[in-house]
């Protein structure tokens, strides 16, 4: 909770002050499970935009498909669906969320790499 309380203070830019939100927060973090926490930040941030896993490479890349490889679905061995192999990808928008967050990880970890050869 103290993290938690100190990263507010660093991403806070409202008029809201810890105290106001600690027992929401308090109650996201003791959720029995990630479906009850979704909800519990669901009801106290209503306007918050779904979260879409895929949005970001979506807007980074296309993907053509072969479409002899999608499976049919099997719904007595849902975790044994291959998944279709991709024929073609190309970039869509280099200036996506996508690239940029693969960009910096790559800067991160050259970093990394240059402090453990230091070492």
């Amino acid at each position: 909770m103290e993290a938690a309380e100190n990263i507010f203070g660093l991403v806070n830019k409202g008029k809201a002050v810890w105290n106001d939100i600690q027992s929401d927060f308090e109650g996201i973090m003791s959720a029995s499970n990630s479906n009850e926490r979704m909800k519990l930040i669901r009801n106290t941030c209503p306007n918050m935009p779904e979260y879409n896993e895929d949005q970001w490479i979506n807007e980074a890349l296309v993907f053509e498909r072969d479409k002899s490889e999608i499976p049919e679905p099997n719904p007595t061995r849902p975790a044994m669906i291959p998944r279709p192999k991709f024929v073609d990808i190309s970039v869509k928008d280099i200036n996506s969320h996508w690239f940029r967050f693969q960009s910096a990880a790559k800067k991160q970890l050259a970093m990394v790499l240059g402090k453990i050869d230091a070492l």
